[in-house]
């Protein structure tokens, strides 16, 4: 699993961006931001993936099992 921060749209809160890769290659994102929690996809997530793929983002190697 891999996490970026994201500062959110107000600044005020930064929100974390979770990535995991599942061994059939498909990617799930996660993010701690009410509007994922709501719609299931949120502004945050389309950033992180769009500088990743973009290659001007890094993200962050994490422990699976710490974040389940």
């Amino acid at each position: 699993m891999q996490r970026a921060l994201v500062v959110s749209h107000s600044g005020q809160t930064p929100r974390t961006v979770y990535m995991r890769q599942r061994p059939d290659g498909q990617v799930e994102w996660q993010c701690d931001c009410p509007g994922f929690a709501y719609k299931d996809t949120c502004r945050h997530i389309k950033i992180v993936a769009d500088a990743t793929r973009a290659g001007l983002l890094t993200m962050e190697q994490i422990d699976d099992h710490l974040y389940d």
